[in-house]
């Protein structure tokens, strides 16, 4: 009886379906179009055919990889050129956007291309350990990407640093978004404008 009941009750809702959607039909068929047309004005817009990458330093701390996408475009925009200091997880990505404008000082590769020691350097440095200051004056360095969310950006975003040899340059801070600082030595940074994009979208896909 319960079975025979539930049947009575689904034919008899669906006979309601049709029956409205027979005398509405024009309406809801204007409504699907304008569905449809927004839904498509939405994905040209937002370009959703392609895989954008994330760019905030706060999508660090989810464990997703941060893209130095804004700096990459700054420098690129001033058509720099010269040798970058990079963190072992972005310099892959800088050379594919820059190269061979812009040298990096590591990427990821560092099992066929860098010894141990150099990877244990840079981590070093970013972390801004003791001695971090030798290993910009051990290697030729025009800039330094830092991202936001490393102890080096707190250190060197105070005031240009002064690295403790005398022969060493001053560095200042060029640009800066939510996700990465990018630092020059003072005399170079002076042909390049002070940027300021924090708080900005940031636009960036693959590929």
């Amino acid at each position: 009886m319960l079975h025979s009941s539930l049947c009575r009750e689904h034919f008899y809702l669906g006979n309601l379906i049709n029956k409205v959607c027979k005398q509405n039909s024009r309406l809801l068929t204007a409504i699907f179009v304008i569905i449809g047309i927004s839904g498509t004005l939405y994905a040209v817009r937002n370009q959703l055919w392609q895989l954008r990458i994330p760019t905030k330093a706060e999508e660090n701390k989810e464990g997703v990889p941060v893209y130095p996408a804004g700096a990459v475009s700054y420098l690129k925009d001033n058509k720099f050129s010269g040798n970058l200091m990079v963190p072992f997880d972005a310099g892959a990505y800088v050379s594919w956007k820059l190269y061979p404008e812009v040298k990096v000082s590591m990427d990821s590769r560092f099992e066929v291309a860098y010894p141990i020691q150099a990877v244990r350097e840079n981590i070093m440095f970013y972390a801004a350990q003791e001695g971090w200051q030798k290993t910009l004056t051990k290697y030729k360095t025009d800039a330094i990407l830092v991202p936001r969310w490393r102890k080096l950006d707190q250190v060197m975003g105070k005031n240009d640093v002064w690295i403790s040899n005398g022969n060493s340059p001053r560095w200042t801070r060029v640009y800066q978004d939510d996700g990465y600082s990018l630092y020059l030595r003072s005399d170079l940074a002076k042909r390049l404008p002070i940027t300021d994009m924090r708080g900005k979208p940031i636009s960036a896909h693959f590929p």
